[in-house]
């Protein structure tokens, strides 16, 4: 029998039916707006870097489908939440950039027809005056 290296992994059955707990109430029940990484991390008791190891794990793909929902509805709840005034608008901006949304402008300058600017300039050079002596 090989020798186990480190500690037991405290991924179980009973810690992904924890999660699923907090997905689904776990996070109102603490008081929370949506759910987070951070807030799963907290009720269950792990690490952050031990989720997101789980979270990339094709063996742990039951933690990694909570991982991703968890992520969804919070989108969900932001986006929901700031259109009818309940979230600080730049806050929600800020939190929305996590999901793939970005505030971009850009700018374009053309000239006449579409063309490109056209910019001009008109040196004029004046002889330099002697003085009289």
């Amino acid at each position: 029998m090989a020798a186990m290296l480190g500690r037991p992994s405290k991924y179980t059955d009973e810690l992904l039916e924890q999660c699923r707990q907090y997905l689904e109430s776990g996070y109102l029940e603490n008081e929370e707006l949506f759910p987070s990484h951070v807030g799963l991390c907290l009720y269950v008791g792990i690490a952050r870097s031990t989720a997101y190891e789980w979270d990339k794990d094709p063996e742990k793909h039951l933690f990694s489908d909570i991982f991703d929902k968890i992520m969804m509805r919070q989108e969900l709840n932001i986006v929901k939440n700031a259109m009818i005034g309940e979230y600080n608008s730049t806050i929600s901006k800020v939190m929305l950039t996590k999901h793939g949304y970005s505030d971009k402008s850009q700018t374009e300058l053309t000239g006449a027809d579409g063309g490109a600017v056209k910019t001009e300039s008109t040196w004029i050079i004046n002889p330099i005056q002697t003085l009289p002596e």
